[in-house]
């Protein structure tokens, strides 16, 4: 059973075995070709998964009749094809998936950029996520790149998630991990999807080895050292192991063994004294008088401890700035890919309550500079209310479709974006804005509270 289910987690790109672990992604990316965006720009750190979403994509387009599609592994060994795609006379829109894009010379890179001036072309690029800077830095791509995607390692939920459904799906349900055991693999692979795969084929085939029915901590112990120490002998893997269990549990044994003597030897001993007494005759005229003792009241007082609770406070996580548009929705600001979605605006739309700005102190040029070099959500939203806070409201929504197209779950760039419309005077329009919003997304008090001063 072991021995068949390893093969699952192989390091080569089959299609098949995919889970759906990049669906949203993938439909992010399936959408933007759709609409043919000119350049879409994958990274991550390397054994993230770049290379197998890539093909799964280029998958699925090739199903589509109006789409040509070109797959380019590595652009130094397929320089010839590159030119093929610049010579390509063809009706279809030309989609060209180009995997470790960092290889690309300015050359090869000046030839695709005449060629999407002048052709119906999608460029598709994954790269390492250190040369992502480099790549934006190029002025063949200066403004042109439409979507940036960011593929983060996995986290456990992720992890157990990726696992579990591909057992299931290929008839190995009876296989079950705990949820210990997803913690140590996070622990051991950090989320990557290459050592991941690593970690679980030399998990099966250890627990093939060792002749075991269940996956149990061992395994996953055994087999991460087996990795480390390129070391193929199980036997003597478990003899390790099981010499490090036995200095455990004698470690263990001694610190309970300190404890209990510390224990003897420092807790106050309780001794009991035996009192000799004499009778003394005393006759019952010197006796004192004694006051009848208090009846015990039958009355129990019980002091109580009163628990003060504290209010848990949730403080909301920062998104991630790279994170996509979510076509899925189908909500979209007008004219524009699925866009973003926050911007910390807290009255109605007669006053904006972000950070003040300086305006004295803020320079346009220099920001909107610094995203052309670096695109983020942030950086865009900034620009944007600056632009709101000089009443330039034309520019201020070019500035929120920008940081929407980054990550259109976040309401500021819906916000910002409507906000603008009312003063524009197109309030229908900024009406339907901010309704998309409510009924694709989770609620928000500041979108209602724009929306209803909009009727009023």
């Amino acid at each position: 059973m072991f021995n068949k289910a390893k093969k699952l987690f192989e390091d080569r790109i089959d299609t098949s075995l995919y889970v759906g672990l990049f669906k949203k992604i993938e439909i992010d990316i399936m959408y933007a070709i759709h609409e043919k965006e000119r350049i879409i720009l994958i990274y991550a750190t390397s054994g993230s998964g770049k290379t197998f979403l890539l093909n799964v994509v280029a998958s699925k387009i090739k199903e589509k009749e109006d789409f040509e599609v070109i797959f380019i592994k590595n652009p130094l060994q397929e320089s010839k094809q590159i030119d093929t795609v610049c010579q390509l006379n063809t009706t279809k829109h030309i989609v060209l998936f180009i995997d470790e894009a960092q290889l690309l010379d300015d050359t090869t890179i000046e030839k695709l950029r005449m060629v999407s001036d002048n052709k119906s072309l999608t460029l598709v690029l994954a790269t390492h996520e250190f040369k992502a800077k480099e790549i934006f830095s190029k002025k063949h791509f200066k403004g042109r790149i439409n979507y940036l995607i960011h593929l983060k390692p996995l986290n456990i939920d992720q992890i157990e998630m990726f696992i579990s459904t591909k057992l299931i799906q290929h008839d190995f349900g009876e296989i079950k991990f705990k949820k210990s055991h997803y913690k140590l693999i996070y622990k051991f692979t950090g989320g990557n999807l290459r050592e991941i795969n690593k970690l679980l084929y030399r998990t099966f085939d250890v627990a093939q080895y060792l002749r075991d029915r269940e996956i149990e901590t061992k395994h996953i112990l055994i087999a991460h050292d087996s990795i480390l120490q390129s070391e193929f002998d199980y036997e003597k893997l478990l003899k390790k192991y099981q010499s490090r269990q036995k200095i455990k549990y004698y470690f263990l044994a001694f610190i309970i063994a300190i404890g209990a003597v510390a224990l003897w030897r420092f807790v106050p001993k309780h001794t009991t004294t035996k009192h000799t007494t004499t009778k003394h005759i005393t006759p019952p005229s010197a006796l004192p008088k004694q006051s009848t003792p208090p009846h015990a009241s039958n009355n129990t007082t019980i002091s109580t401890k009163h628990t003060h609770h504290t209010k848990l406070s949730l403080v909301p996580m920062l998104p991630d700035l790279t994170a996509q548009p979510h076509p899925s929705h189908n909500t979209t600001l007008p004219s524009t890919p699925p866009s973003q979605s926050h911007i910390h605006k807290t009255t109605a739309h007669k006053s904006i309550a972000i950070k003040a700005i300086d305006e004295r102190k803020v320079n346009v040029a220099d920001l909107i500079k610094d995203y052309n070099q670096l695109p983020s959500y942030d950086k865009a939203i900034k620009i944007a209310n600056i632009y709101i806070s000089r009443h330039k409201y034309s520019n201020a929504l070019e500035w929120a479709k920008k940081a929407n197209q980054i990550d259109p779950e976040k309401y500021e760039s819906w916000y910002v974006f409507a906000l603008s419309l009312i003063h524009l005077n197109q309030k229908k329009k900024a009406k339907k804005v901010l309704q998309a919003y409510i009924q694709n997304y989770n609620h928000n008090k500041k979108i209602s509270d724009l929306l209803r001063s909009i009727d009023e």
